[in-house]
């Protein structure tokens, strides 16, 4: 164990679920997300982004698309699984660029 024994040691327990991404989910508004992962990739298993975006998805307290009373809204939370494992080609890419021109108001 890198960090020490979260079994066996409650300390230890403590700090790693401090800084847990998953385990520090908890209701708010969200802006846009985009999670992506790979069904092949070694390092991360598939269903780790996919586990992390239907627990945001259900803590996420503002509106998807849609547009609230207060005008606001669109913020999307996208999940992507490519089948190419860690490393994304070009087109992954492309999908990446084309999310944040979109957030920035720049996409059509």
């Amino acid at each position: 164990y890198e960090w020490g024994n979260p079994l066996h040691n409650k300390t230890i327990l403590t700090s790693m679920l401090s800084y847990s991404p998953y385990n520090n989910i908890h209701p708010k508004p969200l802006p846009s997300i985009l999670i992506t992962g790979g069904l092949n990739d070694p390092r991360v298993p598939y269903w780790e982004p996919a586990k992390c975006a239907a627990k945001l998805r259900a803590h996420k307290t503002n509106p998807g698309l849609e547009k609230d009373v207060t005008g606001q809204g669109d913020t999307p939370l996208l999940l992507r699984i490519n089948g190419k494992g860690h490393f994304a080609g070009v087109e992954d890419r492309v999908e990446w660029y084309a999310f944040v021109l979109w957030e920035l108001g720049l996409g059509g």
